[in-house]
């Protein structure tokens, strides 16, 4: 061996990424979905609670029985399906997906056209049919996002792209039954109006997601294993127990302030107009935390904020 050989300096190999990273329209194929899953949200969660009890003659008794009622066959359906995707890893996910979205297009129609004289029927079947399509779009589309790539760069960028497009839904989902509220239109016909942009865009989502590959699944525990692992993550079971008491806290205000708009301040046509203000979120009712990340406040926060004495624009700050 030479002495040139024995003293060479040993080539530093830059690491290589086992595969590309996404490309833009992977991105937009996966994150379009979260759009119009997004769109019905606050009409679906916040207005028709407080317009059947206006239009139908149903007892707030009773609406809120039936939605307990729903409530509670999607919490059993939730993890039945997550375990289904689980059991049988094969099924492209783009077959539940769609087979969900074909259940939700008629349950957002019935639910906002109610059959005459059988609202409550409507009501039950709609809500039924909604929340199971919606599991069936929403647990396999998240499931998804592993597929997608191996790096959890890529994943990162892919689920924030998803969320930016959930956030840009919530708006539309306030904005637009408030502006056929202005425009003179009452409330069934404003929430037609949203179900039609919904059902649009949700079948250019669809197809867009059904062109992306399916990708390989990554190595699975068992879901006896899986349950062991999640009990033993304590971050998970905080974030867990953060989620549930956020989605309380929201869940409240969301469906008394438009029976409040209503009935105490009487103030029925301006119900959808004050709902989606109050819903919606102000861009610059931000915080930051560290560089990259950007986290929308409340907004009840953003409202007690804006309502109290005159004062500079809310100036970022670091979490």
């Amino acid at each position: 061996m030479s002495a040139s050989t024995c003293c060479a300096r040993p080539e530093r190999r830059r690491p290589r990424h086992p595969t590309a990273p996404l490309t833009t329209d992977s991105l937009r194929r996966y994150g379009a979905l979260g759009l119009p899953l997004a769109l019905p949200t606050v009409a679906v969660y916040v207005l028709l609670p407080t317009w059947y009890f206006e239009t139908t003659g149903l007892s707030l008794t009773l609406i809120g029985a039936l939605l307990l009622f729903t409530r509670l066959f999607d919490v059993v359906t939730d993890p039945l399906i997550g375990l289904a995707i689980d059991r049988y890893p094969a099924i492209r996910p783009a077959r539940p997906i769609l087979i969900g979205g074909l259940l939700c297009a008629p349950a957002l129609w019935l639910l906002v056209n109610p059959l005459a004289d059988q609202a409550a029927l409507s009501l039950l079947a709609g809500l039924l049919l909604l929340y199971l399509g919606w599991t069936l779009i929403q647990v396999p589309y998240l499931a998804w996002l592993p597929r997608l790539h191996d790096d959890s760069h890529e994943r990162n960028r892919a689920a924030g792209f998803r969320e930016a497009m959930t956030l840009a839904g919530l708006v539309l989902s306030a904005a637009l039954p408030a502006a056929a509220s202005l425009a003179g239109f009452d409330v069934q016909q404003g929430l037609n109006l949203l179900v039609l942009v919904t059902l649009l865009i949700g079948a250019f989502a669809v197809r867009a997601l059904g062109q992306l590959p399916a990708g390989r699944l990554p190595s699975q525990a068992s879901s006896d294993g899986g349950w062991r692992l999640f009990r033993e993550n304590r971050l998970a079971l905080r974030l867990l127990t953060g989620w549930f008491v956020n989605g309380l806290a929201n869940g409240f205000p969301a469906i008394l302030f438009p029976l409040f708009v209503s009935a105490w301040l009487g103030a029925a046509n301006w119900t959808a107009p004050c709902t989606s203000c109050c819903t919606s979120v102000p861009p610059s009712c931000r915080c930051r935390c560290g560089s990259r990340f950007r986290v929308a406040l409340p907004a009840p926060a953003c409202g007690a904020w804006r309502c109290s004495a005159p004062s500079p624009p809310l100036p970022w700050r670091r979490c």
